[in-house]
């Protein structure tokens, strides 16, 4: 948890103290108390409660008092385990009953565990997540008598869950919540929270009257969708964590972003599984009908997280289902298909999520148009004046609309800079550089007698191929560089040498050699340059720009009427 109170979806569940931290960080009214008095009426439930034996406190308590609390409790089990194991060994009479306290310590231990690697960031076990899934789910599973999920029936005050030793309190209980039930304390809150009117002693809460009945959150009936989503936001977490780790072995990029987007796509399709296709429409609905509430009452931190926790979902149902953002958008609203008992908003999705497409290809339209300009005026077969419109909308298309967004990103990232900016930077230049390569090779694919090559096909095979003339120039550069250094040493070089790549064609000059140097470059590295800052950010980015009208206006040329 950071200090904005936005939640990491790594950790899955919250203590007590944290769901309340968390909650007040987001303008949540609650309390100890409050928690207490809504589970007591079966109102919000926490979902785990871990209770340890009286035994295992009273002992723990004698530690605390005269050392380091940790290490002597991983002492105390140890010599416990000890005795237990001498005296299975020895067939003692007692043996069957030190068997049954020995079952009870490992299960302690085990659950002490799964507590500390809750938080799943600290410790190197991210694959293990993976695997078998969040520690606490994990003891659940092996059903762990210390380990309960909650039951509205058996309700017990939290006073119950202490002892008194030597004077103190101590507690045998521990309460977890999950992030997403901050929105169903809102919703309680609203409830049973009050405010009178002093003149009229009139009692109303932000939306109800209170009429003395106890009444539901409405959100309670999507708890299995919130459970899903939430799972699937740790182990994306969790598989970008293990593929970060990765960043260094000798693997390539491809292979890298291959790798993490099939085993997302893999998970996504798990947790999207436990719902009907129904159910997931209308989790959707409930959310944006929430999302609407929150605005009207200006409950912006709130806002924030439900947005992030919508925004996680529509992923999660578009990498399961493998449609895009549009598709889902329309079904949403379709309430012909799907019935709905929520108040219906038909442009909900476009709204808070406006794609961004439009947006994007506005941008890219700006962009582009001035640098088909720089272009024109070397060529003598001038380009129609809405050419900027046929590369967005048609030479490049829709299905390559992640290139555009880098594009708006990068644009974005270097007059609004915030921190760290200079890695997000690269990470969508490189990405920039991917999706221009995706596109030369769809533009100037090999020859039908080259057909065998068409898996080993590259950005310099491309360029080759509608730049014949640009032979000369790789000649005079190598693209191939080994260290960072070298790349930056390079790039440098080729800058302060602009005039000597003139040529009397203007789509084939420096800037295609930049090109090339910086894919050659990130197919083999990450992460960004020490030196790769300012003004060579902005200079490599415009080659990149230059080079993709570059291909689409060889494309042109050659293709007048496609």
């Amino acid at each position: 948890m950071n200090d904005r109170g936005t939640n990491n979806p790594i950790i899955k569940y919250l203590s007590t103290d944290d769901f309340i931290n968390y909650c007040k960080a987001n303008r949540v009214d609650i309390s100890d108390d409050t928690l207490e008095t809504y589970e007591k009426y079966g109102l919000l439930m926490p979902l785990y409660r871990l209770i340890f034996p009286e035994e295992y406190i009273k002992e723990r308590y004698e530690c605390e008092k005269n050392s380091s609390y940790q290490e002597e409790i991983i002492k105390l089990i140890k010599e416990h385990n000890s005795k237990v194991e001498k005296a299975k060994h020895e067939k003692d009479e007692l043996s069957a009953l030190e068997e049954s306290s020995n079952s009870k310590w490992k299960q302690v231990e085990s659950l002490i565990n799964a507590r500390s690697k809750s938080n799943i960031m600290i410790g190197k076990n991210l694959e293990d997540v993976i695997k078998d899934g969040h520690p606490l789910d994990i003891e659940f599973q092996k059903q762990n008598p210390c380990l309960k999920v909650p039951d509205k029936k058996g309700f017990r005050p939290w006073k119950d869950y202490e002892i008194v030793i030597e004077g103190s309190e101590e507690n045998f209980a521990e309460h977890y919540y999950a992030s997403w039930q901050i929105f169903l304390v809102e919703e309680l809150n609203e409830l049973y929270i009050y405010t009178k009117n002093c003149l009229s002693n009139e009692k109303r809460g932000s939306t109800y009257v209170f009429t003395g009945n106890i009444r539901n959150s409405k959100l309670l009936k999507y708890s299995d969708c919130f459970q899903a989503v939430s799972n699937f936001r740790m182990l994306q977490q969790v598989i970008w964590g293990v593929t970060e780790e990765k960043a260094n072995e000798h693997i390539s990029e491809d292979e890298r972003d291959k790798n993490y987007s099939e085993r997302i796509k893999e998970f996504a399709k798990i947790e999207y599984s436990k719902q009907s296709k129904e159910n997931w429409i209308n989790f959707i609905r409930k959310l944006v009908e929430l999302y609407d509430h929150y605005e009207k009452l200006d409950k912006n931190k709130l806002l924030q997280e439900l947005k992030i926790f919508l925004s996680d979902t529509v992923n999660m149902i578009i990498i399961a289902r493998g449609i895009e953002f549009k598709t889902l958008c329309v079904e949403y609203a379709s309430p012909n298909i799907y019935g709905t008992g929520t108040v219906f908003y038909t442009k909900g999705l476009e709204r808070i999520f406006p794609i961004e497409e439009k947006q994007v290809k506005e941008k890219a339209l700006r962009i582009v148009h001035s640098y088909i300009k720089e272009i024109n005026e070397g060529l003598t077969q001038k380009l129609p004046e809405d050419f900027h419109k046929q590369i967005v909308s048609e030479i490049i298309g829709p299905e390559n609309i992640l290139l555009l967004t880098h594009l708006h990103e990068i644009e974005d990232l270097w007059f609004n800079r915030t921190s760290y900016w200079e890695g997000t930077f690269w990470a969508h230049l490189r990405s920039f550089v991917i999706g221009i390569e995706d596109i030369a090779k769809q533009l100037f694919p090999p020859l039908p007698e080259e057909e065998k090559r068409k898996k080993d096909w590259y950005l310099s095979d491309a360029i080759k191929k509608a730049f014949p003339e640009y032979k000369k120039w790789k000649n005079e550069y190598n693209s191939k560089v080994n260290t960072p250094e070298e790349f930056i040493s390079k790039i440098k070089d080729i800058f302060s040498r602009k005039d000597f790549f003139t040529d009397s064609n203007p789509l084939c000059r420096y800037h295609l050699l930049i090109t090339h140097l910086t894919r050659n470059f990130v197919s083999h590295n990450i992460k960004m340059p020490s030196a790769m800052a300012g003004s060579l950010f902005i200079e490599t980015y415009k080659c990149l720009i230059l080079t993709l009208v570059s291909f689409c206006t060889r494309y042109y040329l050659e293709n007048p009427n496609n």
